[in-house]
Formats: C-alpha cells, structure tokens, sequence
C-alpha cells in the first residue's frame, strides 16, 4: 500500500462527539445529511486502500469536484503535499482499529486552501476493519479566531512584558497564574519561585504585607473599589522595597469575577528621597523655631508661608494670623519708603539683600533689625519666593543712643573743665609775667599735656 493509495476518515471534533458515536452505530443517510448539514463539513466512507466508497454531496464546496469524480478517487488526493503524512498516518490508526482526530487542510480543484477537522473511525466485521469513515469539519473560521486570539495575545504578552510596572495576575483564590519579568527587576524573583503560590505564600511579603494585601485582595473580590496604596516588600537580596499597588479584577461574559491583576511601581528611591527631605525639613523646621532671630518664608507673590515662633511672640501675631500676610505689611511706613523699595529691584536681580530696617508690631511697637533676605528660583530660573532673617538690634541701638548721650555729656563737662582750666593757666601766665617785670623769679611752672587742649599747671 503506498501513501498515495491508502484511504483515511476523518471525524468530528471532540466538541462533536455524538458524530463519531454516530458513525459507529452506522446511521441512515437521512440522519448523516442533517449532521452534516449542522457541523459544515461532509462525511465519507473509504475501502481498506482509501477509496472513496461513498461520500456527502457537500464535499463538493471544498473538494470543487463533482460527486461521481470523488467516488473514482483516492482520499489521497484530498491534501496537499504537506499535509499527506499526518493523513496517512491517522489512516494507518484507523485501520488498525483505532479512533483518531487530527487537524489537517484540504486542498479543492482550484487550490484553495480549507481548514479541516477530523474524526476517522473503523467499520468493523466479523471484528475485523472492513472499512472506514469519518467525517471532515470546516474550522477555517475558528481558525481565523485562534489566529486572531494568538496574535492578540501576544500582543498583550508584549505589552504585559514590556509594562514599567511589575505586573502580578492572581486566580479568584488568590494564586498567582502569571507575572512579568519587571518582578524580577524589582524584587529578583522569577516565575518558578511564586507561580502557583497563595499570596500567603509568597515569599516577597512580609508578615504584615501579607495581612494588609489579604484584605485588599478580599474587598476586590466582594466587588468593592479598592485605591492605590503603598505596601512593603522584602526583595530576594533581603533588601525592604516599597510599592505602590494598583490593582484590577476581570470577569467573564457572565460577570463572574475571575482573575485580579496587580500593577507594582517601584517607589523605594522616591520614598528615601520624601524620608531625607522630610528629616531635613524637621532639622530646619526644628531650628527656624529654636532660633532667636526672626525667620520667615514667602512666596512669589510675597505672601508670608511661614514665620517662626521669635517672629510671631515679638510681632504679636498667630501662626493663622501672619501666613498669607504680605512682606510689606510688617515695615513701618518710614522703613518701607526709605530702606525696603530702594533695594527690592537690586534684591530681585542679584538674589540677595542686607539693609537695616524696622519692623512694626501688632501693637505698634517698633523694632530695629538687620535683614537678609535670599531669594529662592526653580529649576527655569524663575523666581519663587524668598527666605529672610531679621536680626532684633532694638536693645543694641537704645544701647548706642544711651552711650551717645553719655558721650555728649561728657564732652560738654570735657568742654566746660578745658575752659576753666585755661583761664589759670592764663592768669598763671600773667602772674608770671608780673613778677618778671619786678625782676623776680617766676612762680608757676606751665606745659602742655598729650593732648593739646589739656594744659597742666603746677
């Protein structure tokens, strides 16, 4: 027998078991003709040398031949070269008693391609293969779906593998059915180590992740919308990683809740950087209120964000109070004119500005002070706000009043005691010059001191 001259049949697919079981009992005609017509396909019957013995008049629209031109030929003809071995094969099985299935394509008198399915069954005499028959499905059109569904889904595959985001899909009962490799590149775990595990199970989830993804887990199955959260791991390293879970459940066409799938950012750097910068701001936070001088932060607009507790206990003002005042508001009017608009062109361009000013607080007392102020821009340049210091010398300018009133005091004393002293000098003078002129010697010895205003008589 050469491949050429054996016969095969071939049958329903699995979903069309009562076709096969059919075939066996060996049903009317009537009865094969409605099946066919129900499955879209043709059956036929083959002598042990695959000869087609008969066959539905179906077969012409994938076949393109006439019935009585199918009955004079061998079902080798029916395929392609490609496909001949599968079909002789399947053949072979049938002959040695065996009911076999297979996918296969037939080939019509124009050829054009038809995608097949196959059931092929032994007619048995006497417990010996007299025959066979089967019967061909046309599966192009599911076919064409698979081909579609396979592209689909690797296109999702592309798409789940490719994701930034560490992907895991959980079953109803919380058993992990697939991740991406961004799990790997986050946590260094791979698919052997978590498929099929229960997320009480998986081995990145600390104690206390566990109970908490648990619970969010169960309100996503009940149907409730669960918000993003944040959720510890512990990667494969030993290393404690943070995330940011983002997750959805699927149905099928029922509603029926089937899968869950998880989306895991990895925000560790992020959370390190909000952790240091918010030590830092309560280092800065914690020295702004400890300090002595008065701090204070404003935005763009010059409005007050922020003043520490010396600004606020010597200005009178609450926390509520000062922020959203503007700058201005804490000069008293002769300051503002005189020290803080001259410099505020100059403070904008150079970013810097140290004058002396005075502050007026909410009950009317003035303050003197040294400021300094150091604007604050972005990363455009563009200016954002200002940070200024201002350092109370009210005791230290009443300090320098008092001395120079003291000061002048003591000059006029100084001044008054000079006078007086330069009158005895000069009358010492005279009397000197009196007594030379009787030719007698002088009284009084006289010289000047340092400082030539002070003569010392003696």
């Amino acid at each position: 027998m050469n491949d050429r001259g054996n016969g095969a049949i071939f049958a329903e697919s699995q979903s069309h078991k009562n076709v096969a079981k059919a075939l066996e009992l060996n049903l009317s005609e009537d009865a094969e003709r409605h099946l066919v017509e129900n499955i879209g396909g043709f059956i036929y019957t083959l002598d042990t040398e695959g000869n087609v013995i008969s066959i539905s008049t179906s077969a012409k629209r994938f076949l393109g031949r006439g019935i009585e031109d199918i009955l004079k030929e061998n079902f080798s003809m029916w395929f392609p070269e490609e496909e001949l071995p599968s079909a002789m094969n399947l053949f072979r099985n049938t002959l040695k008693g065996k009911s076999s299935q297979i996918e296969t394509v037939l080939i019509d008198e124009s050829g054009n391609l038809h995608d097949m399915e196959c059931v092929s069954t032994p007619i048995l005499k006497d417990n010996k293969v007299v025959a066979t028959r089967g019967v061909l499905k046309d599966i192009t059109e599911i076919k064409q779906i698979k081909g579609v569904l396979k592209e689909s889904e690797a296109k999702y595959r592309q798409i789940f593998e490719l994701a930034p985001e560490a992907i895991i899909v959980l079953d109803r009962r919380g058993n992990v059915e697939d991740i991406n490799n961004r799990v790997y590149d986050f946590l260094g775990y791979v698919h052997e180590d978590v498929i099929e595990k229960n997320i009480l199970e998986l081995p990145f989830l600390p104690e206390n992740s566990k109970a908490k993804v648990m619970e969010k887990f169960t309100q996503r199955m009940s149907g409730k919308e669960v918000p993003p959260y944040e959720l510890e791991f512990t990667a494969k390293s030993g290393e404690m990683r943070v995330g940011r879970i983002v997750a959805t459940i699927v149905k099928d066409e029922n509603g029926e809740i089937t899968e869950d799938i998880a989306m895991i950012s990895d925000i560790t750097e992020h959370k390190r950087i909000e952790m240091a910068l918010r030590e830092s701001e309560e280092k800065f936070r914690s020295f702004m209120e400890t300090a002595k001088d008065f701090m204070h932060i404003t935005d763009a607009d010059g409005n007050t964000t922020y003043a520490n507790r010396a600004m606020l206990d010597a200005l009178g003002y609450l926390q509520k109070e000062i922020r959203g005042m503007h700058i201005t508001q804490f000069f008293t009017k002769e300051s503002l004119e005189e020290d803080f608009k001259p410099n505020w062109k100059k403070y904008i361009t150079h970013g810097r500005m140290d004058i002396d000013v005075r502050f007026r607080s909410k009950a009317g007392r003035e303050i003197c002070g040294e400021l300094r102020c150091v604007a604050v821009y972005d990363g455009n340049g563009e200016y954002v706000g200002n940070r200024a210091v201002f350092h109370d010398i009210t005791e230290r300018k009443k300090m320098e009043g008092e001395l120079q009133k003291t000061v002048s005091e003591v000059q006029r004393f100084n001044d008054v005691a000079v006078g007086r002293e330069m009158q005895m000098i000069e009358l010492k003078r005279e009397v000197n010059d009196l007594r030379h002129s009787l030719g007698r010697k002088e009284k009084y010895k006289i010289f000047a001191s340092r400082d030539a205003r002070n003569i010392v008589g003696g």
